[in-house]
Parts: C-alpha cells; sequence; structure tokens
C-alpha cells in the first residue's frame, strides 16, 4: 500500500501564507465597517428600541414622522454586529455570510451566542 507522505515544510508554510493573506483581508474588512458603523448603528438601534416600547409617547411620534428608521435598521444596520466579526474570525467565513449566520445564532441560539462574548 502506499503511504502518504506528510507534506513538505516549505508546502505547508505556503498554504500558511495564503490563509493569514485572505482570512487577514477579511477580517480588516470586518473590522473597517463595523467599526464604522458601529456609532449609526447605536444612534439608530436606540432609537428602533425606544419606538418598540408600546406605552412610550415617543413612539407613535416617531412612527408618525419617520418609520423608515426602524425598517433601516432591521433591514440593514443590525447585521453589522461584533458577533459577525466573531464570526468572521472563528469560521473563517465571509463577512456577507457571518453577519447571516450571526442572525440565525442570534436569534435561536442566545446562550451559544451570550456564550461565545462572555457574557453569561
Amino acid at each position: 500500500k502506499d503511504k502518504l507522505e506528510p507534506p513538505g515544510i516549505f508546502r505547508c508554510m505556503e498554504v500558511l501564507g495564503v490563509l493569514l493573506r485572505f482570512h487577514s483581508g477579511s477580517i480588516a474588512l470586518a473590522a473597517i465597517l463595523i467599526g464604522f458603523l458601529r456609532p449609526f448603528r447605536f444612534l439608530m438601534g436606540t432609537l428602533t428600541a425606544v419606538t418598540r416600547m408600546p406605552q412610550n409617547p415617543f413612539s407613535f411620534m416617531q412612527m408618525s414622522c419617520c418609520p423608515c428608521i426602524v425598517d433601516c435598521y432591521a433591514m440593514f444596520l443590525d447585521q453589522f454586529s461584533a458577533n459577525a466579526f466573531v464570526d468572521v474570525v472563528l469560521h473563517g467565513s465571509p463577512l456577507w455570510s457571518a453577519m447571516q449566520n450571526a442572525d440565525v445564532v442570534m436569534e435561536k441560539c442566545q446562550t451559544t451566542a451570550n456564550s461565545l462574548n462572555g457574557t453569561t
């Protein structure tokens, strides 16, 4: 029988270089986008949370003046979270699929998401 020989040290270094080059680019893109959008997420997330409160008079005023804020936050900004960054780093997945995966984990497995973030 033919025995498989382990790859040489140069082949391992080449694979490691490719891995670091492309994975580092994904991490850098995620860090830049998520970091840039964090203040907007905070502002619009706060307005969305206040709007969703049932007995708050501000929610009626905000929903009558500009209901698009809640929709924009829910459809776009809510996905650019630290959970998506954690998914990029741990799984090596592209940013866009990591954002969708982080949303699924947050909806279905809240305990797992909190454990990964260090909150218990």
